[in-house]
């Protein structure tokens, strides 16, 4: 599974000014804070790379706190599709750490890869002995990452910090 969160450093000191402000700021980010979540999900779903559609179908999000939104997948490779494998891997400075646990592969057997690229090879219209050299190219060469989550996390970021800033600046919050 692979879940990036937006980071919630700044969300107390947030919280302690919505609290003196009331409840219908409370709701009223929680609402600005929910839809920028949704669109950041609805950018993450276009740009999931779909071969059968389950990676795309994987994509979740969750409400995991008040104003804290979880957006995932729960795909087992989705790492490896969001950030690239072996020589090719690429990992955003900020998501170093998080990465790091999907070292090393997913532990999928040699039989099991070939299978699924011999599956992918029909879809594609590939002939099936193409699947070997295929995935022996993956193992030497690793596969380009396809980020969707990441690019949607950056974008739902900005999106958030405006939309609060312009709640706080136009109901006087922050006085």
């Amino acid at each position: 599974m692979t879940k990036i969160t937006f980071d919630t450093s700044q969300l107390k000191t947030l919280k302690e000014k919505l609290k003196k402000a009331g409840p219908v700021a409370i709701a009223n980010i929680n609402a600005e804070v929910e839809a920028t979540a949704n669109d950041a999900l609805n950018i993450a779903t276009r740009l999931t790379p779909v071969d059968k559609g389950s990676l795309r179908s994987s994509n979740y999000l969750k409400q995991t706190d008040e104003m804290v939104y979880e957006i995932g997948n729960n795909s087992e490779y989705a790492a490896y599709v969001e950030f690239g494998t072996g020589k090719r891997v690429v990992i955003p400075a900020e998501l170093t750490s998080f990465a790091q646990q999907f070292k090393g592969g997913t532990g999928e057997s040699w039989d099991n890869a070939l299978e699924e690229i011999k599956e992918w090879c029909k879809r594609q219209g590939i002939p099936e002995e193409a699947a070997y050299p295929i995935l022996v190219s993956i193992l030497n060469n690793g596969v380009e990452p396809q980020p969707f989550l990441y690019p949607a996390l950056k974008l739902g970021r900005k999106v958030l910090t405006v939309r609060i800033k312009n709640y706080i600046k136009t109901f006087g919050i922050d006085e």
